[in-house]
This record gives structure tokens, C-alpha cells and sequence, in this order.
């Protein structure tokens, strides 16, 4: 029992006949069990990892793992790292299970330490652990993006070599500024070499070349990234930090298989993701207060709201509906109509001309003529053969 309410935490039935004393034991074993300390794992992404976050996390003992920001490690202590020297972990991903073993995905991972450096010097560095990662998919994906953006670099100065000295590029200065368009674009900065020269009559020439020693550089470096965390290696070694930083995927798939259920629609007619593994969970219908349940694929809508559709022709929308009348889309030839000239209770149809002289009246303006004579009233009328004047 608690000091606080005496709110019971604990309770177990006993034989009548056993002795108490016997029994504290095993039922203060059962409550430290039950209510002791849980071990709790933090696992984030790279916004996590900022000086006052990991010094918070390390002062109140929680553990965490989140991938190094890549301004936090230096290209060079990948480059110098030794791809054979590191241990294979034993994972696989889920995306690769039916995939041939020989083109799955490897991991290979390598350990030491990260010293984070505060805002001031002041500041005491904080020694983390780290996890250097080898991903084989990584480095494949990285190749494939710096293969598209040199192809599409090379198509750019190539036009630009040959339109150099041309009608728009006559000077050094608007190949340069093309070309630091091109640099900044195309991400070729670092390795990108150019020289822009001029013949005895001022006309610009540009050659240029990708630098080979950069590009290998950068490609010893496909696939590193580095993972913090403040496990010892008593709780985890390399490769179950590695593990453990994977099932990060698994939490939030089961949270947005979680919120799937719940989560409302934004516009009409958008198809909503839910999930089919939690069919006991409450829908929006039952979530929402006054919404029913509608058929399948549409939204939950009160049962007095009502469309322009359900409505009488010229029908007013009354104050207390709770959802305004919708206007129908316009379908067919309504499309390329202006909106005034629409059949709608905002637009009503222009009024029709009045029927000229000598013409056949319309049934409304003859019901009005034959109303005097049908009551016995005499009634003027104009004569055919004599506009001018009238007969009795």
C-alpha cells in the first residue's frame, strides 16, 4: 500500500495456513519486480545531438543512440578507416529478405570515440561512444547520386564550352557567372577544375575537367556514417548498437500504423491510409462528436447536413445546418460556361426577352389576357388592321 490515498499496488492470495513470516520474501521480490527501475533506451535522429541535449541525457542517466551529424565528423576519419578491419553484423533488412544472399545489404562496424565540444570554451568536452557503420547500400545509393550529378554537370559545360565566345557568352565575366550557376546547382564545387581564356581578338575560350584525385577521395568515404550513443559495451557491443538503432524503423511504422485509424481526411475524396491491423480501434465516426458512419470510402457527415443535390430548386440554406450547402463540380459543357450564367441559387439564369410585336404570346402573358373575360370583364385590345387605333 501507498502512504498517499493507501492505493493498493500489490496483493496475492495466500494459503490461511502458511506462515507470514515466510511470505515477505518473495512478495517484497515480486514488488521490487514490479515498480524497481526500468532500463530505458533513447533512439533519434541526428537532431538530437547537440551539446546541451547529450549533456541533459548523460545527467539524467538515460541512455540514447542517434546517428553523428555529418559537420560533427570529418571526412578524413572515414577515408583513413580500414573497410576489412571492421566487423560484419549479423542483420538483414527487411527489404532485402527475399533478395539472394549475395546482393543483400552488409554492415560492417568499427568503434571508438567522439569528444563533443560545448558552445563555450569553458564548456568540459563530453566523451561519447561511437559507432562507425559501413553500409554496402549506402555507399551504392551515394554513387549513383554522384554519377547523375557529374552526368548533368558535363552536359551544362559542355554547352557552355561550345556557346563560349558565342552571341550571349562574349565575356570571361558571363562564363564565370555561368559557371558558378552550374557549380552551386550541380554540387561540383570541390572538385570541378575551370579556365577561361582570351585570344588576341578578346574572345573567351573555357576548358575544364573533373579532378580525379577528389573524386576518389570522396568515394572511399560512400557508405560511412557514424552513430553516438552512451551504452557501454558491457551492455551492447558494435553490433547490437547497430540492432538496436535499426528497430528505430520498426517504432515508427507501429505509430503510424497506430495513428492511421484516427487521422481524419484533409480534402473531399482523398483516400484515406488506414490500417487493417487494428480493426478494434475507434474510427473517426465514433471518435467525433454528432458524425455517423457513412458507406464506405467517404467521410462521416451529420445526418441533417445536406448538398444543393438533396435540396429543392432555389431552396435557401437555413441558419442552423451545421455543414453549408455544397455546389455540385461543373460537368460536361458547364466547364468552359462563365459562373454567372450557371443554373444556381447564387446564379440565377438571365432573364429572358419579351416576345415581339405580332408573335405568339407565352402561356404565362395569355392566362393573364384571358383572365379579365373569364370573370365577364370587357378588356382593350389593339386592332390588327389598324395599329393606331384601339376598338372596344
Amino acid at each position: 500500500m501507498t502512504g498517499d490515498g493507501g492505493i493498493p499496488l500489490l496483493s496475492r492470495v495466500i494459503d490461511g495456513g502458511a506462515a507470514e513470516i515466510s511470505q515477505i520474501t518473495g512478495t517484497m521480490n515480486s514488488l521490487r519486480s514490479m515498480a524497481g527501475p526500468k532500463e530505458f533506451l533513447l533512439v533519434a535522429d541526428s537532431k538530437l545531438i547537440s551539446y546541451g541535449n547529450v549533456a541533459a541525457l548523460i545527467k539524467a542517466g538515460t541512455d540514447f543512440i542517434a546517428p553523428a551529424p555529418a559537420s560533427k565528423v570529418d571526412d578524413a576519419v572515414y577515408a583513413a578507416l580500414d573497410l576489412d578491419a571492421a566487423t560484419v553484423v549479423d542483420y538483414t533488412p527487411a527489404r532485402d529478405e527475399d533478395t539472394p544472399a549475395a546482393q543483400r545489404e552488409t554492415y560492417r562496424v568499427l568503434e571508438d570515440t567522439h569528444l563533443l565540444a560545448g558552445p563555450r570554451k569553458s564548456d568540459p568536452a563530453l566523451e561519447v561512444r561511437r559507432i562507425l557503420v559501413h553500409s554496402t547500400g549506402n555507399a551504392k545509393g551515394q554513387q549513383r547520386a554522384r554519377d547523375k550529378r557529374l552526368a548533368k554537370a558535363r552536359e551544362d559545360l559542355d554547352k557552355l564550352q561550345h556557346s563560349a565566345g558565342g552571341r550571349y557568352y562574349n565575356t570571361a565575366e558571363k562564363i564565370a557567372a555561368r559557371i558558378g550557376v552550374i557549380t552551386k546547382t550541380r554540387r561540383v564545387s570541390s572538385c570541378l577544375r575551370t579556365e577561361i581564356t582570351t585570344d588576341d581578338t578578346e574572345r573567351p575560350a573555357l576548358s575544364w575537367h573533373f579532378d580525379e584525385d577528389v573524386l576518389q577521395a570522396e568515394a572511399a568515404v560512400d557508405g560511412w556514417y557514424a552513430l553516438l550513443t552512451t551504452l557501454t559495451p558491457e551492455q551492447a557491443d558494435p553490433s547490437e548498437v547497430l540492432r538496436r538503432h535499426k528497430g528505430q524503423g520498426a517504432v515508427e511504422r507501429r505509430y503510424g500504423d497506430f495513428k492511421g485509424p484516427l487521422a481524419p481526411r484533409l480534402r473531399a475524396g482523398q483516400q484515406a491510409r488506414r490500417c487493417t491491423d487494428h480493426g478494434d480501434l475507434p474510427r473517426p465516426a465514433a471518435v467525433l462528436p454528432d458524425r455517423t458512419p457513412g458507406p464506405p470510402g467517404t467521410r462521416g457527415r451529420p445526418e441533417d447536413a445536406r448538398s444543393v443535390s438533396r435540396q429543392p430548386e432555389g431552396a435557401a440554406h437555413r441558419p442552423d445546418d451545421p455543414l453549408p450547402p455544397v455546389r455540385p463540380a461543373a460537368t460536361g459543357h458547364q466547364r468552359h460556361r462563365p459562373a454567372r450564367h450557371r443554373h444556381h441559387p447564387r446564379h440565377p439564369a438571365p432573364p429572358t426577352r419579351p416576345p415581339r410585336p405580332g408573335t405568339h404570346p407565352t402561356p404565362l402573358a395569355r392566362d393573364l389576357n384571358e383572365l379579365p373575360a373569364k370573370y365577364g370583364a370587357r378588356v382593350w385590345a389593339p386592332s390588327r388592321a389598324s395599329p393606331e387605333k384601339a376598338t372596344r
